[in-house]
């Protein structure tokens, strides 16, 4: 008996040498298994990361930095499984094959899914970083881009395009033939879960009739800086004969306070006073690269962000969270994470507004300082391109009705006309027409019959009667007798 062959085979057969078939079955699972991990980071990642890091790059709630570690995680161990599974397997040309063959068939896979899913699952269009426009404002549309518009309440979407200019608006001829009037504001002008014939500016055409043009430029979560700019850049380049800026009061204060977005997703231009003068900040525009316009036009990536910035507690930027319900007549906010309600340093919610102005902070002060500076300036621009400057802050409430803020068991009563009644005095002070709401639609505006009912914005009541008002004031402006000529 050869006992030294018997025993070299016997280790042979427990002990397989590099490259047996073995080994090369494991490293085609590795490789493999680490091509599906790959795959699945590479589509969770982007998405998650915008919660997770703002640009200005703070950071945001635990359990979305969590998911971007997650995502991290796979695509780390999806790289290693590929390198491992490489490095071990035989006949790696059909490896590679079936490899592409893979990747084909999950690429394929996800077109479908995204394609289905944009139909079936329909979101509000909002600013693009890579519009022309957008070196300009922060983000801005596309001309002549196709937008989807869902309803808040019954969800019906509504699919049309932005005009050639980039705004949610007809078509207009460069050569002026009657009186215009030039609509500026955020997203309550664009027309937010409106038609675009349920707009504030095709509604106030339809009041004021064809004899008078109006022209309306609105973007979601623009600013009063950023609409200054608009005024600036393109809207008295059509000779205006009037100019209204519909102000929203719940967060053009803290537009002007910030150099991001409302909710931290795009840094924008921004203003600061400088021994009384007003001074733009340096501003870089968010960069545009061939990934981010690729997931920003992927429906998979949307839907995802909009999952996660759609939370019942929303954490924003600056640290706040604030869910909200409304009870009765009243809204009660509920703030979490606040020091007290008093420390505003960091505050990026609309309420803090509300506050007695002796309570306000240094820097809500400096907020309301430059944005009655920017109104100054876009009262300047008007009058000295022959246009009436008209202010307009839009869903203003009656004198009795009450805020609650609730902060670390405490309840604070805020008031809902402070600003309202600070603007009214800052208007007046600098001559300005000022759009002052009757009482009834402050009252239809508190029982919520101006606004959708899941969402703040105006519903198609609230626009027709915000156009009501504007045309009223317009009218008054234009006929100062009360007297309109015959026809």
């Amino acid at each position: 008996m050869n006992t030294t062959r018997d025993n070299a085979t016997a280790n042979s057969q427990a002990n397989p040498p590099t490259g047996s078939p073995d080994r090369s079955s494991r490293g085609t699972n590795y490789l493999f298994t680490g091509i599906h991990l790959l795959l699945l980071g590479l589509v969770a990642l982007p998405p998650v990361s915008v919660a997770a890091f703002s640009p200005a790059g703070d950071i945001g709630a635990p359990w979305n930095v969590l998911l971007w570690l997650l995502s991290a995680g796979l695509l780390a161990g999806g790289a290693a499984g590929f390198a491992i599974g490489w490095m071990t397997v035989q006949r790696r040309r059909a490896v590679l094959a079936g490899t592409i063959l893979l990747i084909a068939f999950y690429g394929l896979a996800v077109v479908l899914f995204d394609t289905v899913l944009g139909a079936v699952v329909s979101l509000n269009v909002s600013g693009q970083t890579g519009a022309p426009k957008a070196d300009i404002y922060g983000w801005a549309i596309e001309p002549n881009h196709e937008i989807t518009i869902v309803h808040p309440d019954t969800l019906e979407a509504t699919v049309e395009r932005v005009n050639s200019q980039g705004w949610r608006d007809v078509e207009h001829e460069r050569e002026k033939t009657r009186p215009r009037v030039l609509l500026l504001g955020d997203s309550q002008v664009f027309g937010h879960g409106n038609t675009l014939e349920n707009t504030i500016g095709r509604q106030l055409q339809h009041q004021l009739g064809e004899a008078i043009e109006v022209i309306s430029m609105g973007n979601g979560g623009y600013g009063t800086d950023q609409e200054y700019l608009v005024l600036k850049n393109e809207g008295l380049d059509w000779h205006p004969d009037y100019v209204v800026l519909v102000f929203t009061v719940g967060n053009d204060f803290m537009d002007s306070m910030h150099d991001i977005s409302f909710m931290g997703t795009a840094p924008k231009p921004s203003f600061e006073l400088r021994d009384g003068v007003l001074v733009q900040r340096p501003f870089e525009p968010l960069k545009t690269t061939w990934l981010r316009t690729f997931f920003n036009r992927s429906n998979i990536s949307r839907v995802v962000r909009a999952m996660l910035q759609a939370r019942t507690v929303r954490e924003n930027p600056q640290g706040l969270r604030v869910p909200g319900g409304h009870e009765g007549d009243r809204v009660q906010i509920v703030a979490e994470n606040l020091n007290e309600l008093d420390d505003f340093e960091n505050d990026y919610s609309g309420y803090a507004i509300l506050k007695p102005r002796e309570q306000w902070s240094p820097k809500l002060e400096a907020g309301w300082e430059v944005t009655t500076a920017l109104l100054r300036a876009m009262n300047e621009a008007c009058r000295e391109a022959g246009a009436v400057f008209i202010l307009y802050p839009n869903q203003q409430l009656p004198e009795d009705y009450v805020y609650e803020f609730v902060s670390k068991g405490k309840t604070y009563a805020l008031e809902a006309q402070g600003p309202f009644r600070m603007l009214a005095e800052f208007a007046a002070e600098e001559g300005i027409p000022f759009i002052e709401e009757p009482e009834e639609m402050k009252q239809r505006m508190a029982k919520g019959e101006l606004s959708f009912e899941n969402d703040g914005h105006y519903n198609e009541v609230g626009t027709k009667a915000a156009a009501e008002q504007i045309a009223i004031k317009i009218k008054q402006l234009m006929h100062p007798q009360g007297e309109e000529p015959s026809e």
